[in-house]
């Protein structure tokens, strides 16, 4: 089974490279190999200096040699041409034809084979470096006032090269020099700069081609390079840089292959250049046991290298994000305002759902960096992308390791998550409002260095049996807040498992807060201390890949964390007089039993468009009366979708034409006037999590404004337009909920559409003989509970909203607002209203406020509330229920809503 699983996997790559000009090229892991890289660990860790670590890599060299001989001399046989041979992973890459792949599978060392493909970097997609750095965004500026500038250590760039000659002169860019002056020359590297070595590693020249990689330098450890009022430096400017081309193109692209190459450069540099932290602002793969993948978490672990990437700027999808296992995804930000930017990729991991991605997040929109061959103070830079975002993480990196100088990189990393800025208030919104958008939060270097100068816990250790637990004990203060991060490597790169361990906060023997996430290699937990003394943070080994696991502990006070709140209902409601909906008609007809065969992404899709579907009357009930409309999610094509909304509003009447003589032009379609049944309505999408299975299950119901009844007209049929808009931001594949729909491949169809991309189009794409099924609702039999529903829950400063449905007709009530379900006053709750005449009805909730009402015709009232903006009502609760008068009830004439119990948010 395996082996044709491997043979239809190289057919497909086969298939996919055949057009490359040339032999194709193919990076191949192998298996087995007879030496491990744990000397190389032992000398970074011990700090041996750099003749002894280039024998140690002399000796990797020597023996990789000798391990891949005998593998290459069968692939060379085969007629393959190897290109380059790698110690820092068990692999090699080659050139061969497509048709000689499968024959290459059959030596027994063979675990994988992967295209050499070039990928291009990860920006751009205007805010100066100086703005990232300040006292409102990452404030790296307060810990330079100390004298903390990255002094001794050196930061490895994986780029497009750096200006190692700006313009026409021998020298680097004055953003390398000590202080930005070229007449210093006390950096210690290239004509005197910080620019320590600037390497070829790819097939370009390593002096910058793009201007990226200097940017990215720049961003990182970059000086003031001129006398202008937007020229800034970087997070650590006395740093050391290494620039590592990995340019194959002139637009900056790289091969899997040269990536790799950097990877092993890099780590065997580590000691020559004390290269505490390496960035690849770059795309890449997001497979952890892709080549390149393996060859950073080697780099990162044996090398002992705190790396960042940057997370990719599509949005919705992580297709072509890093996995960085062992380093730190970055996400981008926009300054000032916390707000992660719509173009930053967002998790969880392609081809892991339950990977948590990014990892952390830094500004990255509109950033002013120097220009390479240009040093005038009107010259600039400027771009957006989780690229530059990326090395913010690793110059705060720089400064920890320069501060701590003997922190490990495990540690680095914890300190860096452990450290970070709550920013989920500032991102309420969907997409956004997810750890899959801002990671464990936003950069803060002086939080960083303030637990390198010893104010908080950094210490490593081990695990050695899968149930083992250690604890380390944190000073803390009452009442205050504090983040501990546990971090440990992933250690078999040739495999997609690694360990799995939990952190826990505890309080004597009370559990303050627990994190026990299912992939990502680190756990954060937050909590309140509830005394003064000693909290214990207890690691636990679920379950572990090697004999002995290192792992880092990292602790820290924070200020107290924002709280998003929540909303839920309580007890039961009792009937009412009020109607429920009931679906007894569909259009196309004959679908109201059965499923369409196909899908749609209109109009439940997160795209704003324009849909007009013009049934013939064949496809509608005669003498149609409706109070709603109604789809049903696809029983075949399902995506596991986020939350998400838009508005919509639905506008009936009739239609001028035929379905198969639809017009291109909206208003040709109708014959007279549109009835506009639903004004622009917010429609909440809570997705599906498995495909539909009942034709009978139309999830999405939009009651109607007002009843419609529709009389057909003789050869008239019927045309149901929807106005789809103001969708939440930042949607893309990850955010679709298909919708059943029918295409008709008859010469004459029953139904066509027409689609606008806009919702103000005139015109748009005729598609002939397809359509969205659509459910028509009507008010079903009386005597259904009264419903009481609540989207968001209430947060400080703004106002929510509750919805109330199922209710009597034009009836009027109350909607009690209070603190307490248990009392109101002397009333104790719940309060059971059955002996007063209203069988099964009970107050849920205290009145202390009370918000009158008039329900529509429909039963239907929302009521919007708002919530001073007072710290102290954080995390407090408030209750609620809808009490209505309605005489047909019972003979107290009272009916009630389930109660719903609200969690205030905000931040303290």
């Amino acid at each position: 089974m395996f082996s044709s699983l491997r043979s239809l996997a190289v057919l497909i790559l086969a298939s996919a490279l055949a057009a490359q000009e040339g032999a194709p090229r193919w990076i191949v892991s192998l298996a087995g190999r007879g030496f491990d890289l744990a000397p190389l660990r032992t000398a970074v860790r011990s700090g041996a200096d750099a003749a002894k670590v280039r024998t140690i890599v002399a000796d990797f060299e020597k023996r990789m040699r000798a391990d891949q001989a005998e593998f290459l001399a069968f692939a060379t046989g085969l007629g393959a041409k190897v290109t380059h041979q790698w110690w820092i992973v068990s692999a090699c890459a080659v050139e061969l034809r497509a048709e000689k792949l499968e024959a290459l599978t059959a030596h027994p060392r063979v675990l994988r084979i992967d295209a050499d493909e070039r990928v291009g970097l990860a920006g751009p997609a205007p805010a100066p470096i100086k703005d990232a750095t300040n006292a409102n965004n990452h404030n790296s500026d307060a810990v330079n006032l100390l004298g903390i500038l990255g002094q001794g250590v050196a930061i490895a760039i994986l780029d497009a090269g750096q200006d190692e000659k700006v313009g026409t002169l021998t020298r680097p860019h004055s953003v390398y020099f000590v202080d930005g002056d070229p007449l210093n020359t006390t950096g210690g590297g290239l004509s005197g700069s910080r620019l320590l070595a600037n390497f070829k590693v790819g097939q370009m020249p390593p002096d910058d081609l793009t201007g990226h990689g200097t940017g990215v330098a720049a961003v990182a450890a970059g000086a003031k390079w001129d006398k202008g009022t937007l020229s800034d430096a970087g997070h650590a400017p006395r740093a050391g840089i290494v620039g590592y081309s990995v340019a194959d193109d002139a637009q900056g692209n790289s091969l899997y292959s040269t990536i790799v190459s950097a990877w092993q450069k890099v780590a065997a540099d580590r000691a020559t250049f004390n290269i505490v932290c390496a960035n690849h602002s770059a795309l890449g793969s997001p497979l952890p046991m892709h080549p390149s993948q393996q060859a950073l978490d080697s780099a990162a672990w044996n090398a002992d290298l705190l790396v960042t990437v940057a997370a990719a700027n599509f949005g919705a999808s992580s297709a072509s994000s890093q996995s960085a296992c062992n380093g730190l995804a970055v996400g981008a930000t926009e300054k000032d305002t916390r707000k992660v930017a719509e173009f930053s990729s967002r998790g969880p991991l392609w081809g892991d759902a339950k990977r948590n991605y990014p990892d952390i997040v830094g500004n990255g929109v509109s950033i002013y960096m120097p220009d390479h061959d240009q040093e005038s103070i009107a010259s600039r830079y400027i771009a957006s992308g989780t690229s530059f975002a990326a090395p913010q993480i690793g110059g705060a990196a720089l400064l920890f390791r320069s501060v701590k100088t003997n922190a490990t990189a495990l540690e680095t990393k914890a300190a860096l998550l452990a450290t970070t800025e709550d920013i989920s208030g500032k991102n309420l919104a969907h997409p956004l409002a997810t750890r899959n958008a801002y990671g464990s939060g936003y950069l803060r270097d002086d939080r960083l260095i303030t637990l390198a100068q010893g104010q908080g816990l950094v210490v490593s250790d081990a695990l050695t049996s899968p149930g083992q637990k250690k604890s380390h004990t944190l000073n803390v203060t009452s009442g205050r807040w504090y983040s501990a991060v546990v971090t440990w490597p992933r250690l078999d790169y040739q495999s997609a498992g690694w360990s799995d361990l939990a952190l826990k906060a505890f309080a004597g023997a009370t559990e303050l807060s627990s994190s026990d996430s299912a992939r990502n290699l680190y756990e954060k937990v937050v909590f309140q201390a509830p005394s003064s003394g000693q909290v214990r943070l207890e690691i636990e080994g679920k379950s572990l890949e090697a004999a002995s696991v290192t792992c880092a502990l990292a602790a820290s006070e924070v200020p107290a964390p924002f709280e998003p709140g929540a909303i839920a209902s309580y007890g039961q409601a009792c009937a009412g007089s009020g109607f429920s909906y009931t679906i007894p008609a569909a259009a196309p007809a004959p679908r109201l039993s059965s499923f369409g065969n196909v899908s749609s992404d209109q109009p439940l899709g997160s795209d704003d468009h324009k849909l007009q579907i013009v049934y013939d009357q064949s496809a509608v009930p005669y003498a149609l009366s409706a109070n709603g409309i109604a789809f049903r999610h696809d029983d075949t094509t399902w995506d596991l979708s986020l939350p998400y909304s838009f508005e919509l509003q639905v506008e009936v009447g009739t239609a001028a034409v035929l379905p198969a003589a639809i017009s291109s032009s909206f208003a040709t379609n109708l014959s007279g006037n549109l009835n506009q049944v639903v004004g622009f309505r917010r429609i909440a999408i809570e997705p599906p999590s498995a495909p539909n299975t009942k034709p009978s299950e139309w999830r999405f119901q939009v009651p109607f404004d007002h009843p419609f009844v529709w009389l057909p007209l003789p050869g008239k049929g019927l045309l149901v337009q929807l106005t789809h808009r103001a969708s939440s931001p930042g949607f893309g594949d990850a955010y679709r909920v298909a919708a059943d729909a029918m295409q008709d491949p008859a010469a004459n169809p029953i139904l066509s559409s027409l689609l606008g991309t806009s919702p103000t189009a005139t015109t748009g794409t005729r598609l002939v003989g397809f359509g969205p099924v659509i459910g028509w609702m009507l008010l079903g039999t009386s005597g259904i509970a009264p419903l009481l529903a609540g989207d968001e829950p209430p947060r400080l400063g703004s106002n929510y909203t509750l919805e109330l449905a199922q209710a009597a007709s034009f009836g009027t009530g109350a909607l009690l607002v209070g603190a307490s379900d248990r009392f109101w006053g002397a009333i104790a709750l719940p309060f059971d209203l059955t002996a007063l005449g209203a069988l099964g009805c009970s107050i849920l909730a205290s009145g202390e406020t009370q918000v009158p009402f008039l329900l529509d015709g429909a039963g239907r009232k929302k009521l919007v509330l708002d919530v001073p903006p007072l710290s102290a009502l954080v995390g407090g609760p408030l209750f609620h229920q809808a009490l209505i008068l309605d005489p047909a009830s019972n003979s107290l004439g009272i009916a009630v809503s389930a109660g719903l119990r609200a969690t205030i948010g905000g931040q303290r």
